[in-house]
């Protein structure tokens, strides 16, 4: 039975594949900018989900604030100005979700913009649409 060793086997795989530097070169490039890729997406879906917490934690204390506020307010006026006064904030807050939710989705898919095709970014020209003899309703008797 024979010895194998697997580095050998790489190794002579890899040169009989991509003989050249230049091959190795630009495999290496094209590896480092998938990875560099994949961490600017980590990095942009972090900072959203630490946002998002940190509104929600905001959302919690000023919920939990209006409700005693309102409990304890003499007028009704007054514990419903406290519901106004947190039904905007948290209005607020969603509103800040959403413009967070598409800056993350423009920076997490600028690194993914590399893998389109060419083709896929063009837009297409549109089709005229034609009413077919066989897709009519039959007139009526």
């Amino acid at each position: 039975m024979t010895n194998f060793n697997i580095s050998e086997s790489w190794k002579t795989m890899w040169e009989g594949a991509l003989p050249g530097s230049q091959a190795r070169e630009l495999t290496r490039q094209s590896a480092r900018s998938h990875w560099d890729g994949q961490q600017r997406v980590l990095n942009g879906l972090e900072d959203f989900a630490n946002g998002w917490f940190e509104r929600r934690e905001t959302g919690v204390r000023a919920a939990a604030e209006a409700a005693s506020e309102m409990c304890g307010a003499p007028t009704f006026v007054e514990a419903f100005a406290t519901w106004q006064k947190w039904a905007a904030g948290a209005a607020e807050r969603l509103a800040t979700d959403g413009m967070a939710w598409q800056q993350c989705l423009t920076a997490c898919g600028a690194p993914l913009m590399a893998f389109v095709p060419r083709e896929a970014e063009e837009p297409k020209a549109t089709a005229k649409v034609t009413k077919s003899a066989a897709r009519e309703l039959p007139k009526a008797a």
